[in-house]
């Protein structure tokens, strides 16, 4: 990671966004109703919807679009397939982070209320843990990981990883049964 890129993960951040959404050839017109309807500032693009086999080719898609075509400071991703609040996007930039998630719960149907969160780990041991505490509305929590459903992220964070990935793409659904790198 180089000097800069880590610098920048320590400012307040703002800036334009460019919103990606992630969806198959089956589309839900609730969910497509509110993400038309979030609130987007002058500047702002999107919402832009791809739709692919795998999300991940989808999302990396558009992370390659907004890193390598656009000068837009954010991208938002979102699933296609879910229901958002018109001022998600706002509650999320106004943290000023480099990355910032929404809440949402895994796709099981047992156990029903599992967070799509994991715990973070400052010692990083495999396998993560799952975030188990009930979420308080309106505060931040320090994760491990999480999936992309609504997901805000600054340039600042591929350009961080960019050298550690060593050509590898920035999305890549994975099970992780071997770590690729040493750190």
């Amino acid at each position: 990671m180089n000097n800069e890129a880590l610098e920048r993960l320590n400012e307040r951040l703002d800036g334009t966004v460019y919103v990606g959404v992630v969806g198959s050839e089956i589309e839900l017109g609730a969910a497509r109703d509110s993400i038309t309807a979030i609130s987007l500032r002058p500047g702002d693009e999107g919402p832009v919807h791809r739709r692919a086999t795998k999300g991940f080719e989808a999302r990396q898609a558009h992370v390659e679009h907004f890193y390598r075509n656009t000068a837009h400071a954010f991208i938002l991703l979102l699933d296609g397939d879910m229901e958002f609040k018109p001022d998600c996007l706002e509650v999320l930039r106004s943290h000023g982070l480099p990355a910032v998630s929404g809440l949402a719960y895994r796709r099981t149907y047992r156990p029903t209320v599992v967070p799509a969160w994991f715990e973070d780990d400052p010692e990083f041991r495999w396998p993560m843990q799952p975030f188990t505490a009930v979420p308080e509305p309106g505060r931040l929590y320090r994760l491990g990981a999480t999936g992309f459903f609504c997901m805000l992220l600054h340039r600042s964070v591929f350009e961080a990883v960019e050298p550690i990935l060593k050509g590898e793409p920035f999305v890549c659904e994975d099970d992780m049964d071997v770590w690729p790198y040493d750190l």
